[in-house]
């Protein structure tokens, strides 16, 4: 008789799992402190850490793009006036900011570019409100609250933040606007 045989017998007959373990590590010269099939550690804790480093790398990366600004390749014939936007471009460039009433990175928002705008004569800040826009929110494709469009002079999208810009990030996308 084989020994595969024989070790299929032997199990058959053992009626406690430290005995099966036994038999398995003398059989098979296992080493490992840990039984071959119920290795608990492993099959509870390993998909709980896969999911934790998925969700921290989600996170961080979120965390990172969130306020970044972006440049957009504009769309052909598409533009932005005063009769859509209810008030006049700057003269050079136009932040127009979309928020909503209860958002609060809106409101931090709101307040560095009101205040970034103050010694900038050709740089204007619009203010709308997404929630009575909303026709105006699905045509420019506003996902979240708050977004900053960078509008050129043309009325023409140039860039835009989807969260709360850095000063830094805001002087650097004014600056690419000609």
């Amino acid at each position: 008789m084989l020994q595969g045989e024989l070790l299929c017998k032997r199990v058959a007959t053992i009626q406690g799992q430290a005995e099966l373990q036994r038999l398995l590590l003398e059989n098979l010269s296992v080493t490992t402190p840990w039984p071959l099939c119920e290795n608990t550690l492993v099959k509870t804790y390993l998909p709980l850490a896969v999911v934790l480093v998925l969700a921290s790398a989600y996170g961080f990366w979120w965390k990172r793009t969130r306020g970044a600004i972006r440049s957009n390749k504009a769309i052909p014939g598409h533009r932005l006036s005063a009769a859509v936007l209810g008030e006049e471009l700057g003269s050079r460039a136009t932040m127009v900011q979309f928020s909503s009433a209860f958002c609060t990175p809106c409101r931090a928002t709101h307040a560095l570019l009101s205040q970034m705008v103050i010694p900038m004569e050709d740089v204007k800040h619009i203010h709308i409100d997404a929630e009575s826009h909303l026709e105006l929110v699905r045509t420019l494709d506003i996902r979240s609250t708050p977004t900053t469009l960078f509008i050129n002079k043309d009325g023409i999208e140039v860039g835009r933040a989807a969260g709360t810009p850095k000063r830094e990030q805001v002087l650097a996308a004014l600056a690419a606007i000609n």
